[in-house]
């Protein structure tokens, strides 16, 4: 990205991807839905690649000075779509760069995060286990054959310490980067469960079948997740507004979860765009009364839909955040 490309343009978006993954090939169905709507053609569309087994504030401080570099004199807003981990390389950006620079503050439109562990991940517990796990699942989700975990274990055995997933802990687990964002977040928009930050989150409800199915069940136990992350993880009650869909961590950005009648997400990156707009800051309180009575609702494996408007008005009460279903 440099200074040609973002002439005539009015925000760009960052793509950031997941764990052991990379921008190209993950994001594609998305950004072709988004090309192809024509919805955003004065937007300009960036990836980011990075090493996922760093310490996420190592990645967060490069790109937050990247941002600064590139975008900083430019004046456009910023929106960024992520991938797992990505989600909170996101986060800790934002922190950063609010830190360095509080008109950020008001050109952030958002986050978009797919799967993201945004209460932690319980399997990164140990990361070479949790790393075998991932690949593994990933295997038999692109493939349909499975190996061995002892072969994916094996795989990364040399990792004696993987920071980047040590990061991913629960906060009841020794999740101190996790409990350190919080904190930070919480002092740069005054109030404890705030954020600077707008966000939209979309969580995954996969049908547990196959040998995927049966290592999440040994994983989970009968915990709603989409095989790598629980879905009180990926969607928790205290961040709307959000979206469920019937899929697995590898199969957010599918053709077929693209061509699904509603993307609740998509209207939401669109919407964060439009002249004069600026996705909606939501309190926690209000959003956890809706949450309550929205998931007694689906069942496993049903795709539920919760979208709060993302023009900037508040909605007089709970009712106003709707659920449909796909």
């Amino acid at each position: 990205m440099n200074q040609a490309d973002l002439e005539s343009k009015r925000g760009v978006i960052i793509f950031l991807h997941g764990l052991m993954s990379s921008d190209t090939g993950t994001f594609d169905h998305l950004v072709a839905r988004i090309k192809s709507d024509n919805a955003l053609p004065d937007v300009h569309l960036v990836a980011w690649p990075h090493d996922t087994l760093a310490r996420i504030n190592v990645n967060a401080q490069e790109l937050a000075e990247l941002i600064e570099k590139r975008l900083g004199s430019s004046g456009l807003p910023l929106l960024f779509v992520c991938h797992s981990r990505g989600g909170l390389v996101a986060r800790a950006t934002v922190v950063k760069l609010v830190n360095g620079n509080r008109r950020w503050a008001e050109r952030l439109r958002g986050a978009v995060t797919f799967g993201t562990p945004h209460l932690g991940a319980e399997l990164a517990e140990r990361g070479d286990e949790f790393l075998g796990k991932l690949l593994l699942l990933k295997t038999i989700q692109q493939t349909g054959k499975s190996v061995p975990l002892v072969d994916a274990l094996l795989a990364v055995r040399k990792q004696k310490a993987i920071e980047g997933v040590s990061d991913l802990r629960p906060t009841s687990n020794r999740g101190e980067f996790l409990y350190g964002l919080r904190e930070d977040e919480a002092k740069q928009a005054g109030g404890a469960g705030r954020r600077v930050l707008p966000m939209f989150v979309v969580g995954g409800r996969a049908e547990p079948v196959g040998t995927a199915g049966w290592l999440s069940r040994r994983f989970f136990g009968g915990e709603p997740n989409d095989l790598v992350v629980a879905l009180s993880s990926t969607s928790p009650a205290s961040m709307r507004p959000s979206s469920q869909t019937a899929t697995d961590h590898f199969s957010y950005f599918t053709s077929q979860e693209m061509k699904k009648s509603h993307i609740p997400a998509l209207d939401y990156i669109i919407a964060a765009f439009k002249p004069h707009s600026r996705t909606q800051r939501q309190e926690p309180r209000v959003a956890v009364k809706a949450t309550r009575a929205r998931r007694t609702s689906p069942g496993p494996g049903a795709e539920a839909a919760a979208v709060v408007p993302a023009s900037g008005a508040r909605p007089r009460r709970p009712e106003a955040t709707h659920s449909s279903r796909n």
